[in-house]
């Protein structure tokens, strides 16, 4: 039983790749897309209206935080969850508006923590 849309954003496919196959392990969530440009995914997000947004911090190329304001701007009930090798990201992604930071290399035990909070515990 599927639970939760999500998509994500990250200029690195296999990283992406990864993320996406240990989520998909769980059977409760469900990839609608992943992206590695900006425009491409707040246009998906606008159309699609996933619950949950992951996107990589700390990419030249894609700017977590541009992203995070503007779906929070246009769709504040879209759950934005940031990830990232640096955990240094963390404190400032929830000061942005961020609703969560996965540390990668995210384990089993993480990844159902966020499992747990955003993509499986509908009534």
């Amino acid at each position: 039983m599927i639970d939760t849309d999500y998509m994500i954003a990250d200029c690195d496919k296999k990283r992406c790749h990864s993320l996406q196959k240990k989520i998909n392990l769980y059977r409760r969530a469900k990839c609608v897309g992943s992206f590695g440009r900006e425009l491409e995914l707040l246009e998906k997000t606008w159309l699609e209206l996933p619950e949950v947004v992951l996107v990589y911090a700390g990419d030249l190329k894609l700017n977590a935080y541009s992203v995070l304001k503007r779906i929070k701007e246009v769709t504040p009930e879209i759950k934005v969850v940031f990830y990232s090798e640096q955990k240094d990201y963390a404190l400032d992604a929830y000061e942005k508006g961020a609703d969560y930071f996965l540390p990668l290399p995210a384990d089993d035990i993480t990844i159902g923590k966020l499992i747990f909070r955003y993509m499986g515990n509908k009534i």
